[in-house]
């Protein structure tokens, strides 16, 4: 409750009883589970029908994995969209219900006051300011769209619009036909009319409308959380469309000769594995100022950028650790340790009290995450042959981003709805649940490796031979001038800025999730692409340039536009400039004599530090880039800065079409672990 001067003086609670809600919630969900069931056995019948077509009559008969992935696809598809257009129908329906009662019972306040004004001898058109209490009304609730009050005679006398009000009174010709023009077109769906009586004899009438705009906007929300969880869905289904055409495969294989260890088992593991640890990736910072403390005399700002600091550190340190550990114990052990260290780190996050607590439990995520993801790749390097293994690596970052989309947005729908703490609890389920999947879907890959140290010793590395490669200027200047950059705008701005900058403007948690799919996105979709042309070019110098420059235009988007399309389009472009930039980054360096010298796994395991970084640099810089200049002219001198760098690459990076082309070695598992 304000009082004149604006200012706060009291407040108004409202307690509803809980067996009001029950009742009205259990014949919802009854509602959805009928809904749900008939789609379900409807589709789960058109399946069987079109898939006794699609699958093998015996053993010897090969699996069109085309026609079956068609049919499945379709139906998948067919029953979403159909469950998604009743629902979304259904919340239409309900909505306008529930803003039609609301209205009405404001309405119904109004007219009292109307009548009791009337009763003490006042007329109707005499009512001194009641079209402007009619403004203050549809200023405090956004469904309705306008209030008006006609005398006996149908005449108006007082009209309140979105746009403004008008006592017709008082108001001259112009300004009736401009209430006029603003007042809703008359929709018996969405609007009423109550008489207002003295004695019993009418007087006039009050009529109200639902705001169209406003319940579209609704549905349009609606229609948005529908379509991403439709392709969330489509993402889940290729995945799980690929583990069961392996077991089919099993299954129809000859059972004369032992069936091999297939590498595209991990790809499903390292889907839902990213799609459990970036499940809060559109709220980390968020939830870190809901349980904000000091921390060591830090502004907020950088404090809040502190928990993704400090996972990414951890990260890079259990990368390296779980490379010599999986090398010399095999790939389970850290991929089961690193699971378990994940979801041990969600739970302690859904239950930290403080801020402090929160960054310890986002360290020890980090450290199982580093640990996973480097054991999923040395499962592809084990179980792939020089043939097919940038396939089965690719197959893998395919996994890892398409899960990342999905546990993007899923966690920030869930985190609309169920708040930030429970959304973490949802993402340790996911990576628990994964533990029993590598034991039942990976069991035969379970097994150390053969010691190969003593026949293929690696060469030690010493601190002379580190120094010689990073001051040499081409790696010195692609470290310092590309990689490191990169990073620190990357994770600065997806991962901390972001969702700050869209909670500030009133986006919705949705809608945050939805603006960070779009850099993904690009890494499954558009990367590929654009990696075979950085492959068969003869310099990648142009193409890292080309990704620095789309790089500083993300953030100057923000010199020209504002809000949520500015941040969409900034995150386009910084997906795109990523296309562009790590195939050409690795390329460009793998291509230089002294990465050949020092060896290429190692030269990788040293751009990786570089890269992590400017990783755990992101989040303190842009924290401390909003707090010295503030968040629009922060964003745009970056931009600047960030272009600025990429012309000092131009200037001091040796144009490597010019470099002779060292002949590819052999990786060691290793080395390419390492990479």
């Amino acid at each position: 409750v304000h009082g004149r001067d604006k200012n706060q003086i009291a407040s108004v609670v409202m307690t509803f009883d809980k067996k009001q809600i029950d009742p009205f919630l259990d014949a919802l969900l009854k509602h959805n589970i009928i809904t749900i069931s008939i789609i379900l056995a409807g589709s789960t019948l058109l399946l069987i029908l079109l898939l006794h077509f699609a699958a093998p009559k015996g053993r010897g008969d090969k699996l069109s994995k085309a026609k079956m992935s068609v049919v499945i696809f379709a139906v998948v598809c067919v029953a979403q969209i159909c469950f998604s257009a009743l629902q979304t129908n259904a919340f239409k329906n309900h909505f306008i219900m529930i803003a039609k009662e609301k209205a009405q019972t404001l309405t119904a306040l109004l007219r009292e006051d109307i009548e009791y004004l009337m009763s003490k001898g006042i007329r109707l058109n005499k009512l001194v300011k009641m079209d402007v209490l009619m403004g203050e009304i549809i200023k405090a609730s956004p469904e309705i769209a306008d209030i008006r009050i006609y005398d006996a005679q149908e005449d108006p006398l007082y009209v309140a619009t979105k746009e403004g009000v008008v006592d017709f009174q008082k108001a001259d010709a112009k300004g009736k036909q401009q209430a006029e023009a603003f007042m809703a077109e008359a929709v018996p769906e969405y609007g009423f009319r109550l008489e207002i009586q003295k004695n019993k004899e009418t007087q006039g009438y009050i009529s109200t409308y639902i705001s169209r705009k406003f319940v579209l906007q609704e549905i349009k929300a609606t229609v948005l959380d529908a379509a991403t969880v439709l392709f969330i869905s489509v993402l889940f289904m290729v995945e799980l469309l690929i583990l069961t055409l392996q077991l089919i495969e099993r299954q129809y294989a000859s059972d004369d000769r032992p069936v091999a260890i297939d590498f595209g088992i991990m790809r499903p593991a390292a889907f839902f594995f990213l799609f459990g640890v970036d499940i809060g990736m559109s709220f980390i910072p968020l939830h870190m100022e809901n349980i904000y403390q000091p921390i060591w005399g830090l502004s907020k700002d950088i404090v809040m950028g502190i928990p993704i600091s400090a996972r990414v550190f951890f990260t890079g340190v259990s990368i390296f650790l779980g490379g010599t550990w999986g090398d010399r114990r095999g790939w389970h052990e850290p991929f089961l340790v690193g699971l378990f260290l994940s979801g041990t780190g969600f739970i302690y996050a859904w239950l930290a009290p403080n801020a402090i607590q929160f960054v310890i439990s986002q360290a020890v995520l980090g450290l199982g995450y580093g640990f996973s993801l480097i054991a999923a790749q040395l499962f592809i390097i084990s179980y792939t042959t020089d043939r097919n293994r940038a396939s089965g690596l690719a197959q893998l970052w395919a996994g890892v981003y398409a899960g990342s989309i999905c546990g993007g947005a899923a966690g920030a729908m869930l985190a609309e709805r169920l708040g930030y703490s429970r959304v973490f609890l949802a993402g340790a389920v996911t990576l628990f649940c994964l533990i029993p999947y590598t034991f039942i879907f990976m069991r035969s890959a379970i097994q150390r490796p053969k010691h190969v140290s003593a026949e293929q010793p690696g060469r030690k590395l010493e601190i002379g031979q580190v120094f010689h490669f990073l001051t040499n200027r081409n790696i010195s200047t692609l470290i310092l001038f590309s990689c490191v950059p990169t990073s620190i705008a990357l994770v600065g701005f997806i991962d901390y800025f972001s969702p700050i900058y869209l909670n500030r403007i009133g986006s919705s948690q949705s809608n945050i999730g939805r603006i960070l799919m779009i850099y993904g996105a690009c890494l499954v979709y558009i990367a590929p692409f654009i990696s075979k042309y950085v492959d068969a070019a003869k310099g990648r110098k142009g193409y890292i340039v080309i990704s620095g420059v789309l790089g500083g235009m993300a953030f100057l988007v923000f010199y020209f536009l504002s809000g949520l399309l500015a941040t969409a389009l900034a995150v386009l472009l910084l997906g795109l400039s990523s296309s562009f930039g790590f195939a050409s980054q690795s390329a460009y360096a793998l291509k230089l004599e002294v990465t050949q010298q020092l060896g290429e796994g190692k030269a990788m395991g040293l751009f990786s530090s570089a890269d992590r970084l400017g990783q755990v640099l992101g989040p303190v810089a842009f924290g401390w880039m909003l707090i010295a200049v503030g968040t629009s002219k922060g964003i745009i001198y970056f931009g600047l800065a960030y272009l600025l760098i990429t012309v000092l690459f131009l200037i001091f990076a040796q144009n490597d079409s010019n470099i002779p082309v060292v002949e590819d070695k052999q990786l060691t598992a290793a080395d390419t672990m390492v990479e």
